[in-house]
């Protein structure tokens, strides 16, 4: 205490599960639904390294319980398989970690977050599984014949549109114009509302849905009581089963919608435009789509150019130019030899 080295900091009195606490009770819930997630995640280091103190929470510690994380393996459900984490699952917890970290450093429970200096898991290139036009038939067929006209809506909404899931169960009736063919979200992924195109065959199943809309709900979507989105991830896992569709999610049928896009001559820029992205570097993952459309691009421009470099003039032989110097040196040499 003489010496001035001693200071009752918070990061000497508060453990890391102190902070997981009060971070799950007062910032998750003013985040959006998808950040639900977080409360799995930090569950898992609130099991390794909770009772540590702020203090000792440093880089070295973070990566010793990052890797024990990424060992264990667990189960989607009580009774299911076990599955070994990948390092993009891994880097999720990452991810939940270091903004819960952040936030005790706006709390003044640290004076710097630790985690800044642990590096994340390198991920493999984002998967793009889109829908073949047999595949594709074979979705819509098994949504008719299911009879649940919520997930037939859905899959048409999401291949002609490009919404995410979210985005689509969270549409209200007083944002949607059927005259104009569009639809305003609010709720996004990014935080910024787009407008939504709807036309052809999902404009047609929108107004029929429309004619018996429920009144005591401004979802287009709702649950059962009406105050909530529906949750039709069993009716999809149904449909998609049926049509025996391998290794393919909902979320797929985004990268189906760019992929037709890409087919039609879209440009990478119009693509993620129209699928929201906020950033260049989201829609590079289409880039191989556009590759044909490109190709085409450059052949007609090469034809273009190939009847005008037809009429340029091939250059005369060496020994023809007679401005060349070595045409008269020539002429001055035999004019002596003579």
């Amino acid at each position: 205490i003489e010496r001035g080295r001693f200071t009752a900091l918070e990061s000497d009195r508060r453990t890391l599960g102190e902070l997981i606490e009060r971070y799950t009770a007062e910032v998750i819930p003013t985040k959006k639904g998808w950040a639900k997630a977080q409360i799995p995640q930090l569950a898992e280091w609130l099991a390794v390294i909770g009772n540590v103190k702020l203090s000792r929470v440093t880089a070295d510690a973070i990566e010793r319980a990052r890797n024990t994380i990424a060992k264990t393996p667990y189960r989607r459900s009580e009774t299911g398989p076990t599955f070994q984490r990948s390092p993009a699952i891994v880097n999720r917890y990452y991810a939940a970690l270091q903004h819960c970290l952040g936030k005790a450093e706006d709390w003044g429970w640290i004076e710097r977050n630790p985690i800044t200096r642990v590096k994340k898991f390198s991920e493999p290139r984002g998967r793009v599984r889109f829908l073949s036009p047999a595949e594709r038939d074979r979705l819509l067929l098994a949504c008719r014949e299911s009879g649940h006209r919520e997930i037939q809506l859905l899959v048409l909404l999401a291949l002609c549109t490009g919404a995410r899931d979210m985005e689509l169960r969270g549409l209200e009736w007083d944002r949607v114009n059927l005259r104009d063919g569009s639809a305003l979200v609010e709720d996004t992924k990014n935080g910024h509302r787009r407008t939504l195109t709807i036309a052809g065959a999902a404009l047609d199943e929108m107004h029929k849905w429309s004619r018996v809309r429920r009144i005591d709900t401004k979802l287009v979507f709702p649950n059962t009581k009406g105050d909530k989105p529906l949750d039709a991830r069993k009716a999809w896992e149904r449909v998609r089963d049926a049509a025996g569709l391998q290794d393919f999610r909902f979320h797929d049928l985004r990268h189906s919608a760019a992929s037709e896009l890409a087919a039609q001559g879209a440009t990478l820029r119009e693509i993620g435009a129209v699928l929201g992205h906020r950033t260049a570097q989201m829609t590079q993952r289409y880039a191989h789509l556009t590759e044909q459309h490109q190709a085409a691009l450059v052949r007609e421009m090469a034809h273009r150019v190939l009847p005008a470099a037809r009429g340029i003039a091939r250059p005369a032989p060496f020994w023809r130019r007679k401005n060349l110097l070595g045409y008269g040196c020539c002429r001055w040499v035999n004019s002596n030899i003579e």
